[in-house]
């Protein structure tokens, strides 16, 4: 308000003369200024609630001897509020507990006395102070990790960081002892032969080999020792069950989840207000668990994470590194922290800074925040599937198929097997025994096959499949077959005790007794069960393959090197018998068409003796025939089976060992003696300057085979009763 000059005039009645006097009133303007940190004056500020705020009243222009008030209305003052300011023209605005918008109405200028100099020009800005409920927003979110964000965050795992569900099958496998029996020569005595009081029951073999031998008073028989009955009367059993165990115990792991939680703070005080949190920082407070003490192990339900660099409890709350939130700005901090326990769980954060308000001393900032978490555990449906036979020492593979049935993904997902739990099987050389998936989504699935070996033979009777809470699933059987697709046999071949005496490393018996178990399970299959192109192997083929290793360790027992033994079940195991078998079938063959000369049409003119003679060297021929079938069907399953392959590597490191120690030629001469002695339709021999060994085999017509072995072992393979062994760097 600018005042005018007024020019008062005195005249002195009684001197006749005039004297003047002019008093000068400055011109006056009276205004406030809200915001003195900033330039020019301002008509608007900002505070929070219970904070005094400071503002100034401008344009006095003798503040001694002047005084500026004003009057202020708002939402938390029952009637006008009249505030002086200091000589300085500061105005102390008292907190305020109401928040809303609070004017000032009037701006006035007076005398000392109190009277009206001058008001604020009500042609200005009303000046407007608002007062703040609140300055900072605060929000919280939490949401799992994937597996690429916990490697890329630096989120360091450990065995801790995996939740395992455990799982275990068990079966009861149940097969029969086959006894395979010793043949020995024995003195007839006409009567039953006893040993100790033990009854010998003797078996029926083919003696017709030893015609020749022309030894009176001999014949060959066979016996077992049985123990007597525990009660007079009992009836013997034909065959000793054998009831077995097989437990598969493995574990389910996944990855804990682990969360980013985020606390984001809004400064929500006006653009351009100027309030600023400074230095503006948090500190996460997780749940303790039932114990009420928080150690971050297994009882609390969530830990932080452990990263590299290593994460602090209180960190800043920044936007581009800055710590200090401006109006209208947003700053967030993260914090990684792993579930332990599922569940939803309560987190704080205690939030600390420095306000900072134009017009208002700073102060401390205190406050807190509060989210939740939400861990969910991975749910699985596992389904198993194992043959119902299984025989020693024959790898098989169990198929496990894995889906996730929760809504859940199971990070760093692993399903193993437990090889130092296990009875009756074991996991198969090479076999780890665990399968892992980074990510297994939900509802996604795997299929896993593990390569395990079983140390038992049976068949499956019963099983029982527990699991912990999480999985749920089923347990099947298939049919157990051999790699060649034979059905597998439950029973176990028991061999006589004499094979003991075999060799040890590597076990000549075992292979060989593997190698059987294949012979027996083909002799054994249902009719029309053999796949294609596989042919039947008679039972007392295999019978006699296994006493034959029995007779071998009685040989060893009496003085027989590792070496020859070698050899004799080698010979015998690659068709020695098959020429004296042919010969036996070309007698036959004669008698029986001797008969047929004598007896016409139908051998009609037969009389009952012939025609009975005539029947049995028919089914004798029949006999000699499926013999003969069975050594090419056992050659033809020892060339294509694993169990094949094994008992050939057996025989190929005593064979390597024995060319060792007598050199090749001596071996191969040692070979071929004992191959002639028995008449094998074997002979074998080698070039020493280049190590092949070539082997040219005889079969019963006469026709010659041969190729040479160097190194490759694919076309020998494929000739009948073909062995191939790696002589390579002997001399």
């Amino acid at each position: 308000m600018l005042m005018g000059v007024c020019v008062l005039s005195l005249r002195a009645s009684a001197s006749q003369y005039f004297a003047q006097t002019a008093i000068q009133v400055s011109a006056a303007e009276i205004d406030v200024d809200l915001r003195v940190d900033q330039e020019g004056r301002q008509y608007s500020a900002s505070t929070l609630k219970n904070i005094p705020f400071s503002f100034k009243v401008v344009g006095l222009t003798a503040p001694e001897s002047q005084i500026a008030q004003v009057t202020i209305s708002g939402p938390g003052l029952a009637s006008s509020l009249v505030l002086r300011a200091g000589v300085d023209g500061s105005v102390e605005f008292p907190a305020q507990t109401q928040p809303g918008i609070y004017s000032i109405d009037a701006v006035e200028l007076l005398t000392s006395s109190g009277s009206l100099l001058a008001p604020r020009a009500l042609v200005l800005e009303v000046p407007e102070i608002r007062v703040l409920d609140e300055v900072l927003v605060t929000e919280v979110s939490s949401r799992p990790l994937s597996a690429d964000e916990i490697a890329e965050k630096g989120i360091v795992v450990d065995e801790d960081s995996f939740q395992v569900l455990n799982f275990a099958v068990g079966m009861q496998i149940d097969g029969e002892d086959v006894e395979i029996e010793l043949p020995i020569a024995l003195p007839n005595q006409g009567e039953d032969i006893s040993l100790g009081g033990y009854t010998g029951s003797p078996i029926v073999i083919d003696d017709s080999g030893f015609d020749a031998l022309q030894i009176p008073n001999v014949q060959v028989t066979g016996f077992t020792l049985t123990p007597p009955p525990d009660d007079e009367g009992d009836e013997e059993d034909d065959g000793v069950p054998l009831t077995g165990l097989m437990i598969i115990p493995g574990d389910i792991a996944y990855l804990n989840q682990f969360f980013s939680v985020l606390l984001m703070a809004t400064n929500v005080s006006e653009s351009g207000s100027g309030i600023v949190i400074e230095n503006a920082r948090a500190t996460i407070r997780l749940p303790a668990g039932d114990d009420g003490i928080l150690s971050g192990d297994g009882d609390d339900p969530l830990r932080m994470a452990v990263t590299d660099p290593a994460q602090t409890l209180e960190k800043g709350l920044t936007l581009s590194g800055a710590t200090n939130i401006s109006s209208g700005s947003t700053h967030q901090a993260e914090f990684l922290v792993e579930g332990l326990r599922e569940g939803t769980h309560v987190v704080d954060f205690d939030i600390a800074g420095t306000l900072a308000i134009p017009g208002a001393t700073p102060k401390v900032l205190t406050g807190t925040a509060r989210g939740v978490v939400q861990v969910r555990n991975p749910t699985f449906s596992l389904n198993m599937v194992h043959p119902n036979v299984v025989r020693k020492d024959e790898p098989y593979r169990l198929y496990a198929t894995v889906t996730n049935t929760s809504s859940t993904p199971a990070n760093f997902f692993s399903l193993a097997l437990d090889p130092l739990g296990m009875m009756g099987v074991r996991l198969a050389e090479g076999e780890t025994g665990r399968r892992t998936v980074e990510t297994l989504g939900p509802g996604e699935t795997y299929d896993f096959a593990f390569d395990l070996v079983a140390t038992a033979n049976g068949e499956v009777r019963a099983t029982v499949y527990l699991a912990d809470a999480g999985i749920n699933g089923a347990f099947l059987l298939r049919t157990g077959v051999g790699d060649t697709g034979i059905p597998l046999s439950p029973d176990t071949l028991v061999l006589p005790q004499a094979v003991d005496n075999l060799a040890k490393e590597p076990d000549l018996a075992r292979s060989a007794l593997r190698l059987l178990g294949h012979a027996f399970s083909n002799a054994t299959a249902p009719a029309g069960s053999l796949p294609e192109g596989v042919e039947r192997i008679s039972e007392d083929l295999v019978e006699f393959l296994g006493s034959e290793l029995g007779m071998q360790g009685l040989y060893k027992a009496f003085g027989e090197s590792d070496l020859g033994t070698v050899l004799e079940i080698w010979l015998a195991y690659s068709g020695a018998e098959l020429t004296a078998l042919r010969r036996q079938e070309a007698s036959l063959d004669d008698y029986i068409a001797e008969l047929e000369a004598l007896g016409g049409p139908e051998i009609a003119g037969l009389d009952p003796l012939q025609r009975q003679r005539y029947a049995k060297l028919k089914q004798e021929r029949r006999r000699v025939v499926q013999r003969i079938d069975s050594h090419y069907a056992f050659d033809d399953l020892r060339r294509s089976t694993l169990a094949g392959a094994a008992f050939d590597a057996t025989l190929e490191s005593y064979l390597q060992s024995g060319a060792s120690t007598l050199g090749i030629p001596s071996l191969v001469q040692e070979l071929a003696h004992r191959s002639q002695s028995m008449d094998s339709p074997i002979n074998a021999w080698t070039l020493e300057s280049d190590s092949i060994l070539q082997v040219v085999l005889r079969d019963d017509t006469r026709k010659e085979f041969s190729t040479s072995l160097t190194g490759e072992r694919g076309a020998l393979m494929s000739l009948p009763f073909a062995q191939g062994y790696d002589f390579s760097g002997l001399s």
